[in-house]
């Protein structure tokens, strides 16, 4: 399935990275008809953020891709190795980058021809993100009203805007598997490696999960019912103390036929929070008063030993002059 699907990898990655071209052209003017600035610093935020990121990295270092050093370095070539081994100027770099873009449409806009990957890929990074604010302009915009009737408005728009959001979701599955598709039979060995080691530790960490479980329900005996009634019981108090905090917007391609996701919290009541403030008092106030208890303990326990001195030595006393009387 790999070998046949890389066979047309050259002209499916050109006829994606042509339809993402088009996506910051769509959501801005999806964004301007809507007018919802927010949407639009949310995007451009992101942006700066990924490609800052995405800047710092071919910066600081370049990977070899999954054919290797020795084919990263013949692509890259005498000149392209001297560039990433010599400082540079700001002006300079910037140049080389722009230059790089108009010479990449004269080779199909295949950049592997001009230079190694780096950690990520700063074009499917923003088509994602596009893909994400377009499918959220789309929702907004099947939610709105539109200078139509409105029985055409309520039947026109959530069907463009469905059928918008699932182009989207496939557009966003196409540029995250062509990348992998263009040196996919040399990365489907380690992939294997490690899809085996991850099985064996879930099945590794269930079959302990199950144990435990098994064990802890032998263990609760005839209680067990009791223990059931509680769970129910809390449960129960904590579906009717829930209080909604919002939605969230699940990106594609998970937001098929499920767009938002909504989100309740189960905060401390306020009689709660007083109980326990007034716990914590009562605390202290026993604390303080059994630090008080113990001076004044202290306190009778010297007193005492002083009368006993006082008492014994009022005896000696008694004794030396009896004797002296008696002399």
């Amino acid at each position: 399935c790999f070998r046949w699907l890389s066979s047309d990898v050259g002209f499916m990655s050109l006829l994606l990275e042509s339809i993402t071209d088009i996506l910051p052209i769509l959501c801005v003017g999806l964004i301007w008809r809507l007018g919802d600035i927010r949407l639009w610093c949310q995007t451009t935020f992101a942006g700066a953020l990924l490609m800052t990121l995405k800047g710092f990295v071919s910066w600081a270092t370049v990977v070899p891709d999954a054919q290797g050093w020795k084919a990263c370095k013949d692509r890259l070539g005498i000149d392209g190795l001297r560039y990433f081994r010599e400082d540079r100027l700001v002006a300079d770099m910037l140049a080389d980058i722009l230059l790089l873009e108009v010479r990449g449409f004269w080779f199909a806009r295949s950049r592997r021809r001009l230079c190694a990957d780096t950690m990520f890929s700063g074009g499917t990074s923003l088509s994602v993100l596009f893909c994400t604010s377009l499918c959220e302009a789309s929702i907004m915009l099947s939610s709105g009203t539109s200078q139509r009737g409105a029985e055409e408005a309520d039947a026109l728009l959530p069907a463009i805007a469905q059928c918008m959001r699932y182009l989207l979701v496939a557009l966003t599955v196409g540029n995250l598997v062509v990348p992998v598709l263009e040196g996919s039979w040399q990365l489907l060995p380690e992939a294997w490696r490690i899809g085996n080691k991850t099985k064996e530790w879930t099945q590794e960490v269930l079959c302990r999960f199950a144990t435990a479980l098994s064990t802890s329900q032998t263990g609760l005996g005839s209680g067990g019912g009791c223990l059931v009634s509680q769970l129910a019981s809390g449960r129960q108090d904590m579906e009717h103390n829930l209080v909604d905090l919002g939605k969230v917007l699940i990106p594609p391609p998970w937001s098929v036929g499920r767009e938002y996701c909504y989100l309740r919290q189960h905060p401390l009541p306020e009689a709660s929070a007083q109980k326990g403030v007034m716990q914590q008092l009562l605390a202290i106030l026993r604390q303080s008063q059994e630090q008080l208890a113990k001076k004044e303990q202290k306190k009778l326990e010297m007193l005492k030993k002083e009368q006993a001195d006082e008492l014994v030595s009022a005896q000696r006393s008694d004794r030396f002059a009896e004797q002296r009387i008696q002399e």
